[in-house]
């Protein structure tokens, strides 16, 4: 008997498969009402089994709201004591926010202010009362005139040195006199330099030849280089005072050095307050090299024969010291460690302080500043650590030679780095030098999660010391890192990820004896990144292998192979069997 097949009635439809916008929606039916037997005709002549249509929902919200990246470190307190400020920064790029997003404006602020150092000051000696260490820089070429240069040594020194209380333990003087040369002829622990009258004399009996040439750089150079030296008397407990005396006519100009790589080097190393007195013929004063000398603390002197009215003034002027600022600090890490972030730096008014009614540092510009970083395109898509779990021990090269802003180039790097492993990924974290360093341990449960291990690294001090001992480091991954009771998951693939700039030094044990425990008894993956021209690809090869070991010429490379390190990382990493366990 031939029974031809027919459909049974349409199902419901399904939803849409879009929950906003144009999707489709879909209904079917079986070909068993009745089913087809002896030869009959299956159901396509009556029509198709499925149905489809479209379905038009609300359009979608586009709109995608800003998220804010992670924080700086908090900057330099901005006093030493008195109560400060500490300033950290974020920046809504995480993601940033279309037309239609909201701001983070709603999430908080892109900047904290704490406040730190509230201990009191204690009360503040004027320096002169206190002492000084004060230099005196003077300007003997042709162009200041032996009647003037006689008139300083005989008439204005005698009086201006009477005015402080020159003495062992009080102010002491150090002389320099210059022209084609600097020589520093009186020392602050010289026989002349610790006692007023013996200083005195001391002054008045210089000799007042006038030479040619007048190199102002080489009288700051030696300043610096000389004077200003504990081998010198310099005693650093006392406010350091270089007090100038030229017409600021440094010549010959081709041969001067800029006065821009002295005059910051005495103020913020040396913590010393310049002055700079205008002495000379007064049509040929040059205001504006006196200004690079001592900022706002120039005193011109109108004519030469006028320059003992100007006792006073200057002495005020060399009392009264106004607040400089130090270096500034290295840019602290990205906030982000992808896409853009922010980055700040800052500096302290404290080179030298402001004391007796100075001036503050705020004439010098923000003791704060920030700008834009720009880590790269975010990782999308499929990683081959999908879905992998891992122990990853860091091996972080720490010694002198890496250089501190190299440093924070790697810490930036490890940053990266711990982001593009799973969630369930577990670190470890070895410095080395001489000695190894374990900061943190597998066991440790800041170190069980990416976030937290961003925060250890953060806080990875800028210390480097002597020496590269990469086998030391080895073998404490082996002995330490690697063991049950330091949390070594049986269950999770072993990686080892070592950075360095340089050989192991001599005296190290081979590689031959420090990897194969780690690599065979541990069933680690070791991954060798080396950085700079003092690496052997020998020494790289030797730790890794052929095929797990990287280079690159300079530290702000490392983050281009960030991809390459954990395709390394990820592929064909297996746990440890348990028979080998």
């Amino acid at each position: 008997m031939v029974i031809n097949g027919g459909y049974t009635p349409w199902s419901e439809w399904t939803e849409c498969s879009v929950t906003c916008g144009a999707g489709r929606k879909s209904r079917s039916r079986n070909c068993t009402n009745p089913e087809p037997m002896g030869g009959g005709e299956n159901c396509d002549d009556i029509g198709p089994a499925e149905d489809q249509q479209e379905c038009n929902l609300p359009e979608c919200d586009q709109s995608v709201n800003g998220g804010y990246t992670r924080w700086t470190t908090w900057t330099k307190c901005s006093k030493t004591c008195g109560e400060g400020t500490q300033i950290r920064f974020r920046t809504c790029t995480n993601p940033p926010p279309n037309s239609d997003g909201k701001t983070c404006d709603v999430i908080g602020a892109p900047q904290e202010t704490m406040k730190c150092n509230a201990r009191k000051c204690r009360r503040q000696v004027a320096p002169c009362s206190q002492g000084l260490d004060l230099g005196i820089l003077i300007d003997r070429s042709l162009s200041i005139r032996k009647g003037n240069l006689e008139r300083l040594l005989k008439v204005f020194m005698p009086r201006f040195l009477k005015r402080f209380s020159i003495s062992k333990r009080r102010t002491n003087i150090g002389v320099i006199m210059y022209d084609k040369a600097a020589e520093v002829v009186a020392p602050f622990n010289g026989p002349n330099s610790r006692s007023k009258r013996k200083a005195i004399s001391f002054v008045k009996s210089l000799h007042s030849g006038v030479y040619f040439q007048t190199r102002t750089d080489k009288g700051l150079i030696s300043a610096y280089k000389e004077l200003f030296k504990r081998k010198a008397g310099d005693r650093g407990r006392k406010q350091n005072v270089l007090l100038t005396f030229t017409d600021g006519r440094a010549w010959p100009k081709r041969r001067i050095k800029p006065f821009s790589e002295t005059v910051p080097r005495l103020m913020q190393r040396k913590r010393c307050h310049m002055v700079a007195v205008g002495y000379g013929l007064p049509s040929k004063l040059n205001v504006s090299q006196l200004q690079e000398i001592g900022g706002d603390n120039v005193i011109p002197v109108p004519r030469p024969s006028q320059i003992r009215r100007f006792v006073r003034k200057i002495k005020q002027t060399v009392c009264q010291v106004d607040g400089g600022y130090s270096p500034w600090t290295m840019w602290s890490i990205c906030s982000a460690t992808c896409g853009v972030g922010v980055k700040s730096r800052s500096r302290v008014c404290n080179s030298p302080s402001q004391r007796k009614g100075g001036k503050d540092c705020s004439r010098l510009g923000d003791d704060v500043e920030k700008e834009e970083c720009n880590e790269g395109e975010c990782p999308t898509g499929p990683t081959p650590c999908d879905k992998l779990k891992l122990d990853v021990c860091l091996i972080v090269d720490a010694s002198l030679s890496v250089g501190l802003i190299n440093y924070v180039k790697v810490k930036t790097f490890l940053l990266q780095l711990i982001h593009r492993f799973e969630p369930d990924t577990h670190f470890s974290i070895i410095t080395f030098s001489r000695e190894p360093i374990v900061r943190c341990k597998f066991s440790d449960k800041q170190c069980q999660s990416a976030d937290g291990t961003h925060d250890l690294i953060i806080e990875l001090p800028d210390r480097l010391t002597f020496g590269t001992f990469t086998d030391k480091a080895l073998v404490a991954a082996d002995q330490i890192i690697f063991t049950s009771e330091n949390g070594d998951r049986a269950d999770a693939g072993n990686v080892v990820v070592i950075i360095t700039d340089g050989k192991t030094m001599r005296g190290s044990q081979p590689f031959n004896v420090t990897v194969p425990p780690l690599r065979d008894g541990k069933n680690a993956k070791l991954l060798a990144f080396g950085v700079g021209p003092s690496i052997r690809e020998q020494d790289l090869n030797e730790m890794a292998g052929e095929k797990n070991w990287f280079y690159v010429k300079d530290f702000e490379e490392m983050k281009y192979r960030i991809k390459d390190i954990q395709n390394a990382a990820c592929n064909n990493t297996e746990p440890l069997s348990p028979a080998r366990r």
